[in-house]
């Protein structure tokens, strides 16, 4: 005799996209979790039934999460209870299956485990699929009070929370291994550091960078605890200056240097940026520091600036000496040059004043890149710096139709500098006024005093001004400001900065465009002797 047919579970509308967020979930087939442990008892317990289950209903069976009261794994879809509570997000309960055409003929109405009542609550995800139900079952027939039914539907909903918690760990948990995957194929060292600044992660670059592979944090917040960040110079940073303490106050650190001072001794000169970390609240909540290794690019930048300098200084010397001759070429009235030969020897001569220039140009921008400019320190008044700067420029401004005025206060404090050099970016600074300024105009040079005894000395034109966009880079390396001016190296005003940083002081510009431009240059009393800068 045949065995009756069972009824089938329905097909589902979009049973392709439910598959799909059933397996997003990435739970079937995986041990046994307290979570849902604990809520299927609860369910059974408060609704006094003997079986309860978390089910998920996959394409071909129908499986358990968690289960009181039933030794089987799973069941065949074809037979399962849930595959038909699925099709409706509405409680399902079937008070007694012997009396209901869809379940008469289940071998598990009829066989073990001989259910006869079934309540079934379907996890639905946020888009209205079906993924399994929290049910419970009994072997006689039954009927749920309004309460029990509405109790549930509550746990069913706690299922889900811990399904939709369960993906997003997992997906978190994956994230983060990418996260670490990606870190560590940086080059850059980076570290990661909480808000109290102890160190959290750092990547593969920054354990081969400091030689530190200790995977124990607390041998990592050891180590940098005992790791110290200085100034370039080498001098200590105060705690706000760090900079990671200065990105957990909201500050971004872009492209700056700094020495590391490791525990073993070593000192590793880095390029560092930081920016801090924020919650969903915008809140800092730590710092992540990138930073690397320049060694080489120090070591780059010295072979380059020794070869710079020798091969200048070897210029230097034979250029004087044609500047020379050339010289007394001119000079010798027995060598009867006719005026065409004259004329020739002259252009020679200029040329020859112009290359010499440069030169010097160059290996002052050598020094100064490699902390070798030496200065001459002596106390002088800044009047006679001013006086002697003005004479230097006066018959280049007498040519060109332009009035070079002086604004010097009385009483002005001492100011300790090398005068040869402050001179030096005084005319650099004149030279220019009168060369972008127009005939008839005005270039005025004034000193005063500042609040903390130190000297402010201004140059000021009534030129062209320099363009907003130029205004940033007027002090680079061989940068010239547009225009039919264009004159020189550009090295003029990079020596400038240079050598007024040298004495401890700074220099800042201000430009409208058709109103004129302002160097201003501001220098303490009383530098300390600075014969050498070469740890600068």
């Amino acid at each position: 005799m045949s065995q009756p047919a069972i009824a089938l579970p329905p097909v589902l509308p979009r049973e392709s996209e439910r598959l799909r967020a059933l397996h997003s979930y990435q739970i079937l087939d995986t041990p046994p979790e307290a979570a849902f442990d604990e809520l299927v008892a609860l369910a059974g317990r408060l609704l006094g039934m003997p079986m309860a289950l978390v089910t998920l209903v996959d394409s071909q069976r129908q499986w358990f999460k968690a289960k009181i009261g039933l030794d089987l794994p799973e069941t065949a879809r074809d037979e399962a209870f849930c595959a038909h509570a699925i099709a409706s997000p509405e409680l399902m309960v079937i008070e007694d299956a012997l009396l209901d055409d869809r379940f008469c003929d289940n071998p598990l109405v009829l066989g073990d485990p001989n259910i006869r009542f079934y309540a079934g609550a379907p996890l639905m995800t946020a888009d209205g699929h079906g993924l399994g139900t929290l049910c419970v079952l009994d072997r006689v027939p039954r009927q749920l009070t309004d309460d029990q039914r509405a109790l549930l539907q509550v746990l069913s909903r706690q299922v889900m929370t811990q399904l939709d918690l369960r993906r997003m760990l997992d997906l978190s948990r994956r994230q983060h291994a990418d996260l670490l995957h990606v870190l560590n194929a940086v080059p850059a060292a980076l570290i990661v550091a909480d808000s109290r600044g102890d160190i959290e992660f750092q990547n593969d670059a920054a354990r081969d960078l400091v030689g530190q592979h200790g995977g124990d944090p607390a041998d990592v917040r050891r180590f940098w605890h005992h790791t110290t960040v200085k100034s370039r110079s080498g001098e200590p940073l105060p705690p706000a200056s760090w900079p990671a303490m200065r990105a957990m106050s909201g500050d971004t650190v872009v492209g700056e240097e700094f020495l590391l001072e490791l525990p073993d001794g070593r000192r590793l000169p880095i390029l560092l940026g930081a920016a801090p970390l924020r919650d969903a609240q915008h809140c800092v909540t730590g710092a992540v520091v990138g930073f690397q290794d320049v060694s080489a690019l120090y070591e780059v930048a010295r072979l380059k600036s020794e070869f710079v300098s020798t091969v200048s200084h070897e210029l230097r010397t034979p250029m004087t000496s044609i500047r020379g001759s050339l010289q007394l070429v001119l000079a010798d009235e027995e060598t009867h040059l006719g005026e065409d030969s004259r004329a020739l020897v002259t252009v020679a001569l200029n040329n020859t004043g112009r290359l010499i220039r440069i030169i010097n140009d160059i290996l002052d921008v050598a020094k100064i890149e490699a902390g070798q400019m030496a200065l001459s320190l002596s106390t002088t008044q800044a009047a006679a710096l001013v006086h002697s700067a003005v004479d230097a420029v006066r018959g280049m401004a007498t040519e060109k139709g332009l009035t070079i005025t002086t604004d010097v206060a009385t009483s002005l404090p001492a100011i300790r500098v090398d005068q040869d050099r402050v001179v030096q970016s005084l005319v650099n600074l004149l030279s220019n006024a009168v060369k972008f300024s127009a005939t008839g105009t005005v270039v005025c040079i004034s000193a005063t005093g500042t609040a903390d005894g130190g000297v402010c000395m201004t140059v000021s034109d009534q030129g062209e001004g320099i363009p907003p966009e130029e205004l940033a880079r007027v002090f680079e390396k061989f940068h010239q400001v547009g225009g039919s001016h264009r004159q020189g190296t550009g090295l003029g005003l990079s020596i400038t900065k240079g050598l007024i940083e040298e004495h401890g002081g700074t220099i800042a510009v201000t430009s409208e465009v058709g109103t004129g431009t302002t160097f201003t240059i501001i220098l303490s009393a009383a530098p300390q002797d600075r014969t050498n800068t070469a740890h600068r």
